[in-house]
């Protein structure tokens, strides 16, 4: 696979910069996240279906449904905003971009099962309530948000990135999981989903105005 394959990073095993492409790396890694997205798009689509047709479609499950999209697409689009190949520039922070990616992959990993678990919780079928649901989906959306934003302090020029706007999504984000027991796990995630798409909006037209300004 891609990570095991590049893991020594950039620098290969040799002190200083290495010889390939960090272009190439940066791709391994990538097509690897967009594998472990697709295995948490076809997990959710399972538990959907299933309950479709045990239960029917209902108002919840569709907000659920649009809601769990957005956010997938969110950490999608996040993930590859690109322009980390341009700060794999040594040993030391190769190695720690490549690590890190392995807690980027768990998070996604986990965000799939805990959409499974908002599905079975919104059809009343689930041996947790709503707030761990919530939870289950706010945690590994935070924590990649959080990965990401740290990674990339690494590998992308300084004030690029605004790490304030990052953690507050969130924290908005982990705060959304108490909406659950309130207006129904479906409603919270599509919130989430919300608080992502206005993050990645804040955050692009800050990059367009910095270029137009350069």
């Amino acid at each position: 696979m891609a990570p095991q394959h590049d893991r020594a990073g950039p620098g290969g095993g040799a002190p200083g910069v290495d010889a390939r492409h960090p272009e190439h790396i940066a791709e391994r890694y990538g097509l690897f996240t967009i594998i472990v997205l697709g295995e948490c798009v076809l997990a959710t689509t399972v538990a959907f279906q299933a309950g479709m047709t045990a239960e029917g479609l209902s108002p919840d499950l569709v907000l659920l449904g649009v809601g769990g999209l957005m956010v997938m697409f969110g950490m999608w689009w996040t993930y590859f905003l690109g322009g980390d190949e341009h700060g794999l520039t040594s040993l030391r922070v190769a190695m720690t971009w490549g690590y890190g990616r392995y807690l980027v992959f768990a998070v996604i990993a986990a965000l799939g099962a805990g959409l499974e678990v908002a599905v079975q919780v919104s059809l009343h079928v689930a041996h947790v309530d709503a707030l761990v649901a919530g939870l289950a989906v706010s945690v590994p959306v935070a924590v990649f948000l959080v990965a990401i934003s740290q990674l990339r302090r690494t590998t992308w020029p300084k004030g690029l990135l605004s790490h304030g706007l990052v953690l507050g999504a969130a924290v908005l984000i982990l705060l959304c999981a108490g909406l659950a027991p309130l207006l129904g796990i479906g409603a919270a995630v599509l919130v989430m989903g919300v608080v992502l798409a206005i993050m990645l909006g804040l955050f692009l037209r800050a990059r367009h105005e910095e270029a137009a300004d350069a």
